[in-house]
């Protein structure tokens, strides 16, 4: 969530400031066994999970219930399993110290990748280039920031394989009066900035659910390499949440009207608007096949017909 002008017009944090009080949950995807009740029905199914609390890690398993299990569990279901997960905290031991996960131990990647996808993030979002691009967006989109309705950050890449039997990823950072809230579900990165200014619990099992979304914005697109700073990642957007983060309480937010565009044909299209001030800037969206995408960009003042091949 952004209030009120943060961190939209306040001074960014720094980077290597990031790093302060961390709360991490990670639930690997893979079972152990089934657990059953007298009946010979099947209740639950054993996780493998990672905890760590400031500068202490605790792995172990943990029962997850049977709803969540095998594909069946969503995006919305991760503020309710995180609380179930801290209740079976005494099944956990102590792994280590925060800066001494082994390279050997599974958890050490992951982690290692959720914080440098986070760190990407946050580096975008204080970039000259996406602060100017939220101030001008800001302006078109009502939502962004004004101070009541609730946002968060997407990062959507090929992330799959280096989170190979994750099933989540929750973090929480407290650093400069903010708190970095970072969930990793099904190859994608969500982020949350919090207020994080005044008395602040140390242990905190509320995570927010990023499942109800309304509009949207791409803020930028990256190239495939795996090799460039965005490392497998290659898209980021602002998202609107319909939903107050935290509960079920609707905000004022109206459900944006849409148009359905399926086709059982293959589609490409290029939609260009008008200039609205006569200046470089036009606003246009792109279909690639199921997927579109909005945004604006700096073309000339006039387009012809003959320009239409090169534009």
């Amino acid at each position: 969530m952004i209030k009120g002008e943060r961190p939209l017009g306040s001074p960014p944090p720094a980077l290597n400031d990031l790093h302060g009080y961390t709360q991490t949950y990670l639930v690997k995807s893979t079972e152990h066994h089934i657990g059953e009740d007298r009946f010979g029905n099947q209740t639950e199914a054993p996780r493998e999970a990672f905890f760590r609390c400031g500068n202490w890690c605790y792995s172990g398993t943990f029962n997850l219930d049977f709803k969540y299990a095998f594909g069946d569990m969503s995006l919305k279901d991760i503020p309710a399993i995180i609380p179930a997960l801290q209740r079976q905290q005494d099944s956990l031991s102590f792994l280590c110290n925060a800066d001494k996960i082994p390279e050997s131990s599974f958890f050490h990647k992951p982690l290692k990748e959720v914080e440098k996808a986070r760190d990407f993030v946050i580096s975008e979002l204080t970039s000259n280039r996406i602060q100017n691009q939220l101030h001008r967006l800001k302006h078109e989109h009502e939502w962004i920031d004004d101070g009541e309705n609730h946002v968060y950050f997407e990062l959507v890449g090929n992330a799959s394989s280096i989170f190979d039997e994750i099933l989540f990823i929750c973090s929480r950072v407290y650093s400069n009066d903010l708190v970095f809230v970072t969930v990793y579900f099904e190859g994608v990165i969500y982020v949350v900035i919090e207020d994080g200014e005044g008395v602040q619990p140390l242990l905190n099992v509320s995570f927010p659910d990023v499942s109800h979304d309304g509009e949207g914005v791409t803020l930028a697109m990256y190239d495939d390499d795996s090799i460039s700073p965005n490392g497998p990642w290659i898209k980021l957007s602002i998202w609107q949440a319909l939903q107050n983060c935290y509960g079920p309480g609707r905000t004022d937010a109206k459900e944006p009207m849409w148009h359905g565009l399926s086709s059982d044909c293959y589609v490409q299209s290029y939609c260009i608007l008008n200039s609205t001030d006569g200046g470089d800037w036009r606003e246009v969206m792109f279909r690639f096949g199921a997927w579109c995408y909005s945004g604006n960009v700096e073309l000339v003042p006039k387009i012809s017909l003959e320009d239409l091949p090169y534009v």
